[in-house]
């Protein structure tokens, strides 16, 4: 799968899901919580991973537009228990895959934790 066709995707399920984008990261907001997503290319394979960046609201009333690498909790989104997606084991037809296991790491590691008492979940779940 080439790289524009792969970042479209990204760009078509994250917007979808909410997201609003601005330069190379997409960000949803709730009340308590900034979830901000960036794709990040390896300097060694044709490898993309999602770094994500959680910021409680309360702990820094004034941020608007941060950087995930800057957030009070990071992490990664896991695909088929890898934490990247190799562009060079996908076809130009994989669309609909690709874009089924964004879906679905959204609802797992984002829907879910827009919230304190979610914070709270992912804090359990990490410790």
């Amino acid at each position: 799968m080439t790289t524009k066709t792969f970042k479209n995707i990204v760009d078509l399920v994250l917007k979808s899901e909410s997201f609003s984008k601005k330069g190379s990261r997409y960000y949803v907001i709730s009340e308590d919580v900034i979830c901000v997503v960036g794709l990040q290319k390896s300097n060694y394979s044709n490898f993309y991973y999602f770094n994500i960046g959680y910021f409680i609201r309360q702990l820094d009333p004034l941020i608007k537009m941060p950087k995930e690498i800057e957030g009070h909790i990071r992490g990664r989104m896991v695909f088929k228990d890898l934490d990247y997606i190799d562009l060079d084991k996908l076809q130009e037809n994989d669309v609909r895959r690709v874009e089924e296991g964004i879906r679905e790491n959204v609802l797992r590691f984002i829907k879910e934790y827009l919230s304190i008492d979610g914070i709270k979940k992912c804090l359990m779940i990490i410790w």
